[in-house]
């Protein structure tokens, strides 16, 4: 098979311009004889270098799905602090970020007043917006509980879209709808929020932890998945 950089592939492929075997069988028998021998030589070992190349993968494959390396490698490494809880994950557990905490839900932006720097122009047209919710604490539509309104310290707009910034002040009350809302109230969403994601975190590193061990022990007794199954059953576990 040729390209604009040259032939590719073994020396039969340049000569039969990859129009196949036939083509390549018939110009090889052309060829002197002291020529046939290096060509067959060189593919002798083109074919061997192949080979290594293919078993050294498979050893690589090996080493990164092995017990001692899985328990090695963090699978879900810390992702930093959270840019509303303020959730710290552990080293050796998951977090979550602003995109993915549980108090993420904010206003719809075409509910703001006119005169509000992020209101957005026209009517929403989304049929399950949070503004057609009803809030089971104030009895008012266009909210629920826990949602929140865009601070000026929290938001900005860049190039047309509406982005959070990095914020070290705590949620309180004016960054929520509901009128009920307190700072009391703020401060125990927020450490419920932490605790569950704290517990969520530890439950997960635990069962890494579990499933090493079992890679391990599984590896050093030699037994298959099967047995494994049926011994942890078997001790109830």
């Amino acid at each position: 098979m040729e390209s604009s950089t040259g032939p590719r592939g073994p020396p039969l492929m340049a000569l039969t311009g990859g129009r196949g075997c036939l083509v390549a069988v018939a110009r090889l028998a052309t060829l002197p004889r002291p020529l046939i021998a290096p060509i067959q030589a060189w593919q002798s070992t083109h074919d061997l270098l192949a080979f290594h190349r293919w078993r050294l993968r498979g050893l690589c494959r090996l080493f990164y799905l092995s017990p001692l390396s899985a328990a090695a490698i963090p699978t879900h490494p810390n992702m930093g602090m959270c840019g509303i809880c303020h959730y710290v994950a552990p080293p050796d557990g998951s977090g979550h970020t602003a995109r993915t905490c549980p108090l993420r839900q904010t206003l719809c932006r075409h509910s703001l007043p006119a005169d509000h720097p992020f209101h957005k122009k026209g009517q929403c047209g989304d049929a399950k917006c949070i503004h057609l919710k009803l809030c089971g604490v104030c009895g008012l539509t266009g909210h629920q509980y826990g949602t929140q309104t865009y601070a000026l310290d929290r938001w900005q707009l860049k190039d047309g879209r509406l982005l959070r910034k990095t914020c070290k002040r705590d949620l309180d009350e004016s960054d929520f709808v509901c009128v009920m809302m307190k700072d009391e109230t703020v401060k125990n969403l927020v450490d419920n929020t932490q605790s569950v994601s704290a517990a969520a975190s530890e439950m997960g590193a635990e069962r890494r932890r579990n499933v090493s061990r079992l890679r391990a022990n599984t590896c050093a007794a030699g037994v298959g998945l099967g047995e494994s199954i049926k011994l942890l059953q078997s001790n109830g576990s």
